[in-house]
């Protein structure tokens, strides 16, 4: 395992009330890539995935889409695998991870259901990630993918919108989420801190709000690397944090509201909600 003790010492303090960067994300993410060796860049490329999601989804909508640049994977990749399609046989290309391969079949037979591409692709995302051999990196996938089913739960139950169809795989938390109509969706013994998102949901201030939910992120950072030292598990909870602080400091309070409220709205116009179920 390799130990980078250079860099973790050279980190910066951060913490959540930070009004400045020292360091950028993307500043930080370009430094890993060039210190990482193999197995560890294998790593920080499950992160990077989330960038090559959003560009194959806006691909496949506009195939002028700009991409973003932390994403690995090129429009002329997409279009290349797009072409060998038709042929079964064929493994994915070199750049292209298996799961995009299974969401591109789908969508090119046309068995993507509208307006639930996203959705289909997080799905095949995280059961990729899942597979990971390293603990700390799979551990947090699993929070983050638990953490993001059950606010998604919480926001559907308080916009009375039917909650199974907006959750995403078929764990144990997300099982009960679908099939619970109790307070606590009977996940308290499943997910750590479910008390905490309970209370926190019943804050008004949706910025606020999404505040704490970072914070619950960050505490539980700092509870999982506790006794890591100088190894690479110390670096991608700097980065998942530095991605965090960098989102806030580029967020006003009135794009964040107007944000938060976009997402509730796209869950609402997929299904078909009571007339008298009005955004807050």
């Amino acid at each position: 395992m390799s130990q980078y003790y250079y860099m973790v010492a050279g980190l910066p303090d951060i913490s959540m009330d930070d009004s400045k960067l020292q360091l950028s994300y993307t500043a930080f993410m370009e430094e890993l890539l060039r210190a990482f060796p193999g197995r560890d860049a294998d790593l920080l490329r499950l992160f990077r995935l989330d960038y090559d999601n959003n560009n194959l989804l806006a691909w496949i909508n506009n195939k002028e889409a700009e991409f973003h640049p932390l994403g690995l994977i090129s429009p002329e990749e997409l279009k290349e695998q797009t072409e060998l399609l038709e042929y079964d046989e064929r493994a994915p290309l070199e750049n292209i991870p298996i799961y995009f391969l299974t969401f591109m079949r789908e969508w090119k037979a046309e068995l993507l259901e509208e307006g639930k591409e996203k959705k289909r692709l997080s799905e095949l995302y995280y059961s990729y990630v899942l597979q990971t051999p390293n603990t700390f990196v799979q551990e947090w996938f699993e929070f983050e993918l638990n953490l993001n089913n059950i606010l998604t739960a919480l926001n559907c139950r308080h916009y009375n919108m039917p909650v199974a169809e907006h959750i995403i795989g078929n764990n144990s938390v997300a099982e009960s989420l679908k099939t619970s109509t109790v307070r606590d969706f009977n996940v308290s013994g499943l997910f750590s801190g479910m008390d905490k998102l309970l209370n926190l949901a019943e804050e008004e201030n949706l910025l606020e709000r999404e505040k704490m939910i970072d914070r619950f992120k960050w505490d539980y950072l700092d509870e999982q690397t506790v006794f890591y030292y100088f190894s690479v598990e110390v670096l991608l909870a700097f980065l998942i944090k530095l991605k965090s602080l960098e989102r806030w400091m580029l967020l006003d309070p009135k794009t964040g509201e107007e944000k938060f409220r976009t997402l509730v709205s796209s869950l609402r116009s997929s299904v078909n909600t009571p007339a008298d179920a009005q955004i807050k």
